[in-house]
């Protein structure tokens, strides 16, 4: 950080921002990542991998003591070694791996962090749905693999607050993107 003089007299912070470089992979792709990470990793040979919901990741292949195996840029960034410990992209853009938008996380924080909504979901809000035997919209939100009631609401809108405010209370900074 550092400081610049305003046209005041007055001195005010501001953040030096970083610049990035892109590192290309197969498939089209390429990968975001600081200039201090270019140097570091732009020289090797990364690929584009997707993984079930669509999402590209950064990985190579390597070998270590005749052991193969497959590298993520993230976890190579953050410095990662142990494997119950997951490299989670804050903006869910897989493939910005500037160190801003990288944490380390654990695997249960980072199921918590899914961002929109199931595939069958038709009230377009996570966590929400029409119940017609009472006509009303429901929320509700699973934590730990335990189904949390947050009851029943007049407006979808509502009930949608409902489920957001849970999950800030619940899973905190890895609660996921809402629509």
């Amino acid at each position: 950080a550092g400081r610049i003089r305003t046209t005041r007299g007055r001195f005010q912070r501001y953040k030096a921002r970083t610049t990035m470089k892109t590192i290309p992979l197969t498939q089209g792709q390429v990968a975001l990542v600081d200039d201090k990470d270019f140097v570091r990793f732009g020289k090797l040979k990364w690929f584009a991998a997707k993984d079930r919901s669509g999402n590209f990741y950064a990985r190579r292949n390597s070998k270590e003591k005749g052991i193969k195996k497959t590298l993520t840029l993230a976890r190579e960034i953050l410095g990662v070694t142990d494997p119950r410990v997951k490299g989670d992209h804050k903006n869910h853009r897989t493939l910005d791996n500037r160190r801003r938008n990288l944490r380390s996380c654990t695997d249960k924080q980072n199921q918590s962090n899914r961002s929109g909504k199931q595939s069958n979901n038709t009230s377009g809000h996570r966590g929400v749905w029409f119940d017609v035997r009472n006509n009303k919209w429901c929320a509700e939100l699973t934590c730990e693999k335990k189904k949390i009631w947050l009851g029943r609401f007049d407006c979808k809108s509502d009930a949608s607050h409902a489920v957001r405010s849970a999950n800030r209370k619940y899973f905190g900074k890895f609660g996921g993107k809402f629509k």
